[in-house]
């Protein structure tokens, strides 16, 4: 159930972490919570947005984004999938991959959250001063 997760309890990893708020049966979503790692790899905040925003301003990343979405609110059961992220997309990172987790009771998902592992992308020069400024520290041994 989505009342018993806890951002506070999810500081060490919330930065890889989306809340979705189901509207409307699927008929839009809402972004509640949007982790930092996602901000940079997608290029843009999407908190407070919802997804048919979204699609306006991306209509491919839309389209795909609200797949994985109505798969999981429809069929109530976890989605994973992994991929390059878009050479299209200003990002530090290159790969992902996700989890779609769906929020709720067995007959009414009102949630997802999403889950996501990112690599960073090799990068050189002021690009990874900026790269290893931005990651955690964990991540830097690997810049």
């Amino acid at each position: 159930m989505r009342n018993e997760l806890s951002p506070r309890e999810m500081v060490p990893f919330l930065r890889n972490l989306v809340v979705i708020r189901i509207i409307d049966e699927g008929k839009d979503y809402e972004y509640r919570i949007v982790g930092d790692a996602f901000v940079q790899a997608l290029g843009m905040n999407f908190r407070g947005l919802r997804l048919t925003e979204v699609e306006v301003a991306d209509p491919a990343y839309g389209l795909a984004t609200r797949a994985a979405y109505e798969h999981v609110r429809t069929t109530t059961q976890p989605f994973a999938l992994r991929g390059w992220v878009s050479p299209s997309v200003p990002s530090l990172f290159s790969y992902h991959e996700t989890a779609f987790l769906p929020l709720g009771d067995k007959d009414e998902i009102d949630h997802i959250l999403v889950a996501s592992s990112f690599t960073p992308r090799a990068i050189y020069g002021e690009e990874q001063q900026e790269l290893g400024r931005v990651l955690p520290q964990s991540w830097n041994s690997s810049i």
